[in-house]
């Protein structure tokens, strides 16, 4: 758990200086490099959470939950 916090926290300062970026107008190219450092970011943080609980959650063999877990995770 403390690794998945540890990322969400740098998550955090990373989205936070992408709104600077934005509201000081950087350069485009350096702007796309954070969106695309940030959601980088935040995929390897839901594939450790997966990762780390996905198990868990799937054992309560509740046939609607995992359904709907399936459906979330599958979901474009």
């Amino acid at each position: 758990e403390d690794k998945i916090i540890n990322r969400l926290k740098r998550l955090e300062g990373q989205i936070r200086g992408l709104e600077k970026l934005v509201v000081n107008e950087f350069d485009c190219e350096k702007v796309i490099i954070q969106f695309k450092a940030a959601k980088s970011a935040l995929e390897g943080a839901f594939a450790e959470f997966l990762n780390m609980n996905l198990e868990g959650c799937l054992r309560s063999r509740d046939e609607k939950k995992m359904k709907k877990l399936v459906e979330i995770l599958t979901k474009k």
